[in-house]
């Protein structure tokens, strides 16, 4: 009898052991699956990055003979800069490019018209990924453009995608990458942050500023209301000039201090901060 509890023991045992040797198995596979994605995506987007060309010139705009209709009821689309043509005739829903400098963030921006999510989990090829790639929010325009274009991207664990934002919550952070890259392929633009916020989506979220709510202007004055509310909810005072400020640049990403969670950042063209 006590030979066959010893034995069950034994048994019990050796499963536990089993089943632990097969969970770390299971986990260091994953690992290195994960490590091997991320690896995989960032050689891919350092790839399409070479292709950028040096060239800053605009391709040549092609004036229509005098013969030609023009519908000027519809605005007319811009030509492409020369440096992203190579990405965009790879992938027409190349939106443009975002680079904030001493980040890791350096990526390129995607905008799908018949589907706004489409890039949360594809890469620029359109295969399925995990990390996908920043993509801006389908209400945006960026040949007119929008007052405010918005760009989601990940947050990685392993530091990928947008999650350098989240290092904007210190101050001293910001005095060092205050300054936004984000071209368009149509136009390059530089953004100086103006508000660093963090923000709850959910449907019963009690916020009273909703960064997602705002795209363009319809009634005079609510763009400078807009710009005032932005400045009051950041998590910190960042003085600056609103007079001179023409458009914005929002970026989020998820956080999980709060309820469906989000880090923000809104930026600025024209802003000048007050040192």
């Amino acid at each position: 009898m006590q030979d066959n509890k010893k034995d069950n023991r034994k048994l019990g045992l050796l499963l536990v052991a089993s089943l632990s040797v097969i969970v770390l198995i299971f986990c260091v596979v994953r690992l290195a699956i994960y490590k091997l994605t991320s690896y995989k995506t960032n050689k891919e987007v350092e790839e399409l990055e070479e292709q950028i060309k040096d060239d800053q010139d605009i391709m040549p705009t092609i004036i229509p003979s005098k013969n030609a209709t023009v519908d000027t009821s519809k605005p007319q689309k811009k030509e492409v800069l020369s440096k992203y043509s190579l990405l965009y005739e790879q992938n027409k829903d190349f939106a443009g490019w975002i680079r904030i400098s001493g980040t890791n963030i350096s990526y390129p921006v995607m905008n799908n018209e018949s589907d706004g999510e489409y890039y949360l989990h594809r890469n620029f090829n359109k295969a399925s990924s995990d990390e996908g790639l920043p993509f801006i929010d389908s209400r945006c325009d960026i040949n007119t453009p929008s007052n405010n274009i918005i760009i989601y991207g990940h947050n990685m664990k392993n530091g990928d995608m947008f999650a350098d934002l989240l290092k904007y919550d210190d101050p001293e952070y910001l005095i060092k990458h205050d300054t936004i890259s984000f071209d368009t392929i149509y136009e390059e633009g530089t953004y100086t942050i103006i508000s660093v916020l963090r923000t709850d989506v959910s449907e019963d979220s009690t916020e009273d500023f909703k960064f997602y709510e705002f795209i363009d202007e319809t009634v005079p004055g609510e763009f400078e209301a807009y710009i005032r509310a932005a400045k009051e909810a950041s998590l910190y005072s960042i003085p600056f000039d609103e007079t001179q400020i023409t458009s914005l640049l929002t970026l989020s990403t998820c956080e999980y201090t709060k309820k469906d969670g989000r880090f923000v950042i809104i930026a600025a063209k024209n802003a000048d901060i007050i040192k």
